[in-house]
């Protein structure tokens, strides 16, 4: 712990809630678990799509994505006493592997993601018993930091294509600069509350960007009219679907 917070210290930052510390309220509580549900709900429900659009064929079930990284996160807090609040969703790892090999292959490839597990299980055992410093040596940061980027970096064109850069969006109901608009709006919000805010605004920035984009929603249907079908309000406004 002494470690944690030297380090902390050398490199000047100041967290709001350290490794060790606890929400101070129910509030900060609520809020931090909200964001929390936000931020996995995304990446969880997008890797098997991406999967199975790289595959052409289903290839893996939403449902049952949630349900294994449900089962697998009450493993997780189980073994370390709750002591890290982490959601394991799906991993990004493997989309790229899984979608090509899949029509080749077929089911063999959760067969290969499953011997992967047994690996890393090995590898926490010997890390629990003699430390980590024989992995350091194997994966320094100079090689684990451009996986990472590489893995990023491979689900950037969805993330693309979901904020209306691409040609698709032109087919949409409403104008393609109106959705390419919000998803702009959104992440500036999110960035700037994550850089310049300070407190326990800076700690939840991706639950009010998200609610910032949504009221940039609201205030742009009930403006520019409904006819570009920003939002759907015909179970409010409709009384036959009540």
């Amino acid at each position: 712990m002494e470690k944690e917070q030297t380090i902390l210290v050398e490199n000047n930052i100041k967290l709001l809630l350290g490794p060790h510390d606890r929400p101070k309220s129910f509030f900060q509580w609520s809020i931090l678990a909200l964001q929390h549900v936000f931020a996995m709900f995304g990446s969880t429900v997008l890797v098997p799509l991406i999967i199975n659009q790289t595959a052409g064929v289903e290839v893996m079930n939403i449902a049952m994505a949630f349900f294994c990284s449900g089962v697998g996160t009450l493993i997780y807090i189980a073994i370390t006493a709750a002591k890290v609040p982490m959601y394991l969703g799906s991993s990004f790892a493997y989309m790229g592997a899984m979608g090509v090999c899949y029509p080749f292959y077929g089911n063999a490839v959760f067969i290969t993601v499953m011997m992967v597990g047994v690996i890393y299980i090995t590898f926490g055992i010997l890390v629990y018993f003699i430390g980590n410093k024989f992995l350091e040596r194997i994966l320094p940061a100079v090689i684990v930091g451009p996986l990472i980027i590489i893995i990023g970096m491979s689900v950037a064109l969805s993330a693309i294509n979901n904020a209306g850069f691409n040609p698709d969006a032109w087919k949409q109901p409403y104008s393609h600069w109106i959705g390419t608009g919000i998803a702009v709006f959104t992440f500036l919000i999110t960035a700037i509350i994550a850089l310049k805010c300070k407190g326990f605004a800076k700690v939840v920035p991706v639950i009010i960007g998200v609610v910032a984009g949504y009221l940039l929603c609201v205030i742009l249907h009930f403006t520019i009219g409904t006819e570009y079908q920003i939002l759907d309000t015909s179970k409010i406004t409709d009384p036959s679907q009540w």
